[in-house]
């Protein structure tokens, strides 16, 4: 029998990946200077402009869901 070792398992570091509220940010807003607070971060959580999971006490996020949601719902359209 062979032994197949995955590196990265199937869900892991696709668009449905679950990160916490600092690697969030770092994810979506990879130049430092332009990343938003993470009081800014948890003060969108508060007031459920962003979504995210809570599953017990720890609070998790999907990149790509957060981004589209930016996207759609805080994005300027031009006239």
């Amino acid at each position: 029998m062979e032994n197949k070792s995955v590196a990265n398992p199937v869900g892991l570091d696709g668009p449905e990946q679950l990160v916490d509220a600092v690697t969030l940010l770092q994810t979506l807003w990879p130049e430092g200077s332009s990343r938003p607070s993470l009081r800014w971060l948890r003060e969108q959580q508060r007031r459920r402009t962003i979504p995210y999971l809570k599953i017990g006490t720890r609070v998790w996020f999907k990149p790509h869901a957060v981004r589209e949601h930016l996207d759609r719902n805080w994005t300027c359209k031009a006239l």
